[in-house]
């Protein structure tokens, strides 16, 4: 556990410096974020279930083992099929049809952590198991994280792509452990 604590806040400390120089700070550090799931399949309460109990060992392990929390609401879009996963795409991240298709054939996620929205493509082959599903809720959770971290930096842009997805998988990891 120990171990664990100590990965993350060196990760943590190597994401500052290579997203905002060293210089880090957060708006609404007062206000303490929730994880709003929008779904329209309510009848895959097993599916819900896992996401929402992720959702609540992500905000747990960064409380207790980071000292922080998420500061904004987070809206995090459950897709079931394929064409559900390239709406919201569309939608609410505002992508091309294009841009949609690709992204539902080769993502099993995605966030967008200026405008603190999250998806998930349940369909996808990383999402078989309760113990996928609460990894990727907890990978795409700490996008969220690392946005509010670097003060809304595009760290798409401004990062080291590996240790952005290296940190969120890592965090996944942990949160599909904890819950077994």
């Amino acid at each position: 556990r120990k171990n664990i604590s100590v990965w993350i806040g060196l990760s943590c400390i190597l994401f500052f410096i290579a997203i905002a120089g060293g210089i880090v700070y957060l708006d609404n550090q007062d206000t303490i974020g929730t994880v709003q799931l929008i779904s329209n399949a309510a009848d895959d309460t097993e599916t819900l279930n896992d996401i929402q109990q992720a959702s609540d060992a992500f905000n747990d392990l960064i409380a207790m083992d980071m000292d922080t929390h998420l500061h904004h609401d987070i809206k995090m879009f459950v897709a079931f099929s394929p064409k559900d996963y390239q709406k919201i795409l569309k939608q609410n991240f505002h992508l091309s049809q294009a841009e949609a298709e690709h992204i539902a054939v080769v993502t099993g996620g995605w966030s967008n952590g200026n405008t603190h929205k999250s998806v998930l493509n349940v369909s996808s082959n990383v999402m078989t198991s309760s113990s996928m599903r609460s990894s990727v809720t907890g990978h795409e959770l700490f996008h969220q994280l690392q946005t509010e971290l670097s003060h809304k930096h595009n760290t798409n842009e401004q990062s080291l792509f590996w240790m952005d997805e290296g940190t969120a998988d890592y965090v996944g990891a942990v949160i599909a452990e904890k819950l077994g």
